[in-house]
């Protein structure tokens, strides 16, 4: 697999091609998918008939089946528009009865800027829902970073708790993409869920957050996108990064990437 690499694809056509063909897993699929809102981008309007989007992202969950390693998760971030609030609620229903992936856990990502929806009756989101899918068949053995603090002497395993709830910043638009990842939040993930040189997968890589992520969490990554523009910002952006932390590292001898 060609590791830390953006590729020009719609996800569905990646994976299989990239991925499924040869055998190839991945560690952890972060991603946000299009909420189906009706917002326009360059290359894709967001805005399928409903039932065509649900049955969409249950493709893609299929295809997540076949590329996830065992015991590892898919973290899943979606939001809702007035125009149909209880449209991901849907999704997710239709994704657990179709799939063998079921929700584990759901994280509120608190931001601290938040846009009004524009009514009279709505309140304003100030957070986010990302949620935790596992196999069926892993629901107690998926991957975790808890730690063990203490064993009792029937031998019941304490661990460190960790809470749901992430306060981290929103992330910045560029290229005409309004983006809500921030590598803050990306970086958090992987704390509870990564490893030390895990390989992310992002179906939506958008302006490269997961990837810049994964560069300072000491993982790789792969990332598809359809817009041109965007994977060139994508680009742009981890080469940035990766000078960023040579830099640090030539002239001051300090490694800025976290430790696990």
């Amino acid at each position: 697999m060609s590791k830390n690499k953006f590729f020009e694809k719609r996800c569905e056509k990646f994976m299989a091609d990239n991925l499924i063909s040869k055998g190839q897993k991945v560690d952890l699929i972060i991603t946000s998918p299009p909420y189906n809102i009706g917002r326009s981008y360059d290359k894709y309007k967001d805005s399928l008939p409903r039932e065509k989007y649900i049955v969409w992202l249950t493709h893609l969950f299929k295809h997540f089946n076949l590329i996830l390693e065992e015991n590892r998760v898919v973290l899943f971030n979606m939001s809702y528009s007035k125009l149909d609030p209880s449209l991901h609620y849907s999704a997710i229903t239709e994704i657990e009865k179709k799939t063998n992936f079921r929700v584990v856990d759901t994280i509120c990502w608190v931001k601290p800027n938040s846009t009004p929806l524009s009514s009279t009756n709505r309140l304003t989101r100030k957070y986010e829902l990302i949620f935790v899918f596992a196999r069926i068949t892993e629901l107690d053995t998926f991957h975790i970073n808890k730690k063990v603090t203490s064993i009792s002497k029937n031998g019941k395993v304490n661990n460190s708790p960790i809470d749901n709830i992430l306060y981290c910043k929103n992330g910045k638009s560029r290229g005409g993409n309004i983006s809500t990842f921030s590598v803050e939040l990306i970086n958090n993930l992987i704390r509870i869920y990564g490893k030390m040189n895990d390989i992310l997968y992002d179906p939506f890589m958008g302006t490269g957050t997961t990837a810049v992520s994964s560069l300072f969490m000491n993982c790789n990554f792969v990332g598809s996108e359809i817009s041109t523009e965007q994977v060139l910002i994508s680009t742009d952006r981890y080469k940035k990064s990766e000078r960023f932390v040579k830099l640090n590292y030539l002239l001051y001898k300090k490694d800025v990437r976290k430790k696990f």
